[in-house]
């Protein structure tokens, strides 16, 4: 897996290629269909066909470039080496398969090619291994920390092993940075770990295109200095132009620095290039609902990736019947998602999420509150289910629910004083609870922790938590400008979730909170 990943970063180095990832194309390592049929499902012209085979320290690589449109083979070539010259070897296919479509190599690209990460074959395995992991992660995996973790090991054993390994000690940073930034562990000595290994690795090889890429995600992930992340990642683009992964790093990068039409175009280019990896789909998507509210275009791609989902519970089928909802108010799609899931599939988390939605769709919280007692949700949510009770007005129950909550949130918060998740839950805690000063301070603390150049989703979703606190501890007058607000920002309040969602009971009958939900523009394309 590693050695075909490198092969494809490789001929992606050239710039009149464009080449289409290793996260996309593995799920065609066991399939019937034709050259034809992956070359019209990828949109490219060719297919690199080929086999990795290691014994030991020696490995054979095979290759043939087939032109799919007349199923001709355009060139075909085996190698047999020891596994220390892997790197020659990748570079020979890249050089030859450019030769063979006639694309031009610039001596900085043949430099590029000609590069060699590491002399030592048991360091460069680990390292593969890490980042098959992180290939595979997502944020909002229940083993998320833990694959981080996991990686983190072996790639301190990678660089222990040849600590001139610059490729490892670059993705070594940025996996500290993602431990700090998406909260797991946000002390300083982590932050210390991730500028250790971001050096080393910038002293080694400064311009590697994986340590450029490393040092704009350490300034992202650990600085949160945006403007800095965004130089490096157009630094890297300018060697690179088709890299999707690249593309789709600027597009979160721009959605926090109030370009969300910019982000838009990154999320689309990084598509292009790269069409069957998961957060390449899931991050355009999002930007097209939540940023764009281009909601019919959203619910074409949907419907396209849903097909393309075995998992009857899967992302895209469950965004296919979110759409509808967010767009016009239906719930019809959920409704029917929710009715055909198979009987075998219906104890899953999943399947208890989707009834709960579509519960809050119907605005029937007591069908919420019921399926919260049969399965109450994690303490990380235990605010969600508080609401509902709140909004039935079983006021004791809240108190119950969230008794132990606000200490076990200020806990955490000490450890991560600018996690916005813990200040938007401590502060939607205090408001369910009646403390109203306490709830407010909670929510300009965390404003005062954002980045100095602003953080366009963290600060929509910290005005989203100031709407709640001042509707549910009675200041409608302060609250409906918030609402107001957030009708009109990306990634802010949709229409149709506020008239049914538990959220907005205090305003529910307030003549101007009707009339922003029936105003036509606080629903319409964004730009």
């Amino acid at each position: 897996d590693g050695v075909h990943e490198d092969i494809l970063t490789n001929l992606a180095h050239l710039a009149e290629l464009k080449v289409v990832s290793h996260t996309s194309v593995m799920q065609y390592r066991e399939t019937k269909k034709t050259i034809q049929q992956i070359a019209a499902e990828l949109h490219v012209a060719y297919v690199l066909e080929g086999s990795v085979r290691r014994a030991g320290n020696t490995v054979r690589v095979t290759g043939q470039l087939i032109r799919a449109g007349t199923d001709e083979h355009v060139w075909a070539q085996a190698y047999d080496r020891e596994l220390k010259d892997i790197f020659a070897v990748q570079a020979a296919l890249a050089v030859e398969i450019a030769g063979a479509l006639q694309a031009a190599i610039s001596p900085a690209q043949k430099n590029l090619l000609a590069r060699v990460p590491t002399r030592v074959p048991a360091a460069y395995d680990l390292f593969l291994r890490a980042r098959s992991l992180l290939n595979g992660y997502l944020p909002w995996d229940l083993d998320f920390a833990e694959k981080l973790r996991r990686a983190e090991s072996l790639l301190r054993s990678a660089v222990e092993l040849d600590p001139d390994f610059a490729t490892a000690w670059s993705y070594l940073a940025d996996l500290h940075a993602q431990i700090h930034f998406f909260g797991i562990d946000q002390t300083a000595e982590r932050l210390a770990l991730a500028r250790t290994a971001l050096d080393k690795a910038v002293h080694l090889a400064p311009d590697d295109p994986d340590v450029i890429r490393n040092r704009g995600a350490y300034y992202y992930h650990a600085l949160r200095d945006y403007p800095r992340a965004e130089e490096e990642y157009r630094r890297l683009l300018s060697l690179q132009p088709n890299d999707g992964e690249a593309h789709r790093l600027l597009g979160l990068l721009m959605r926090r620095m109030k370009k969300s039409t910019e982000a838009g175009r990154e999320f689309r280019r990084a598509y292009e290039l790269d069409p069957g990896n998961f957060q390449n789909r899931i991050s355009l998507l999002s930007h097209m609902v939540f940023a764009e509210r281009r909601y019919n275009e959203a619910e074409r791609l949907a419907a396209l990736f849903a097909q393309q989902e075995e998992d009857p519970l899967g992302e895209f089928r469950t965004d296919q019947a979110w759409i509808p909802f967010l767009s016009r108010g239906a719930t019809d799609k959920m409704a029917q998602l929710v009715k055909t899931v198979p009987p075998d599939q219906r104890s899953r988390p999943e399947y208890h999420d989707l009834q709960r939605t579509l519960a809050r769709f119907q605005g029937d919280w007591t069908e919420m509150a019921r399926l919260d007692a049969a399965q109450p949700r994690p303490w990380t949510n235990l605010v969600e289910a508080a609401t509902v009770l709140a909004a039935l007005g079983r006021t004791a129950e809240v108190r119950q629910l969230l008794a132990d909550h606000p200490e076990r949130l200020r806990t955490r918060l000490t450890l991560q004083p600018a996690n916005v998740d813990l200040a938007t839950e401590l502060a939607r805690t205090e408001a369910l609870l009646g403390h109203g000063a306490e709830a407010r301070r909670m929510v300009e603390q965390a404003l005062a922790h954002l980045p100095a150049g602003g953080d366009d989703l963290d600060n929509s979703q910290l005005h989203q938590a100031l709407a709640f606190v001042l509707a549910w501890t009675g200041d409608k007058e302060a609250a409906l400008p918030e609402v107001a607000a957030g009708l009109r920002r990306p990634y802010g309040l949709n229409v149709h979730g506020l008239r049914v969602g538990p959220e907005s009971a205090p305003l529910r009958g307030d003549p101007h909170f009707e009339a922003l939900l029936n105003d036509p523009l606080n629903n319409a394309p964004l730009f």
